[in-house]
């Protein structure tokens, strides 16, 4: 029985890391065409045993081949992420001139927190304590 619980609990965490890396590549795909930033593959990479996690917050992280841009685009479209209210950040950024010498390219990695959902209840005053008896200072 314990085991089934488990088993459940674990499919729900992957369906949730999915979902988080699903909104997070709309996101970026939405803000790159907004931007005007071309380019070439977004992938979530499998997540490492060394992936930063609290007790609050989740990491997902996605990398993005960026094509022949200019600079402008490329500043607008940092900009607007770094302004989500996914908490993207950019962890790498490869950037070098395209052969034309006019426009960048290159790679970055992006890394957004999702907050984590409580498994715990709000906290519940019991029955016959005084909420004023909580306080930790004593008058």
């Amino acid at each position: 029985m314990k085991l089934e619980k488990l088993k459940g609990e674990g499919t729900g965490v992957l369906a949730q890391e999915q979902a988080q890396g699903n909104l997070l590549i709309q996101r970026i795909q939405a803000q790159a065409r907004d931007s005007k930033v071309n380019y070439s593959q977004i992938r979530v990479p499998p997540r490492s045993s060394s992936a930063k996690t609290d007790e609050f917050f989740e990491e997902q992280t996605l990398d993005l081949g960026v094509n022949p841009t200019g600079a402008k685009e490329l500043v607008d479209f940092l900009v607007a992420i770094g302004n989500s209210d996914l908490m993207v950040r950019v962890k790498e950024l490869n950037l070098n001139p395209d052969p034309g010498g006019f426009k960048l390219m290159g790679s970055m990695r992006l890394v957004a927190s999702f907050q984590k959902k409580s498994s715990v209840g709000p906290a519940t005053v019991k029955p016959g304590v005084r909420p004023d008896a909580l306080s930790s200072t004593k008058p």
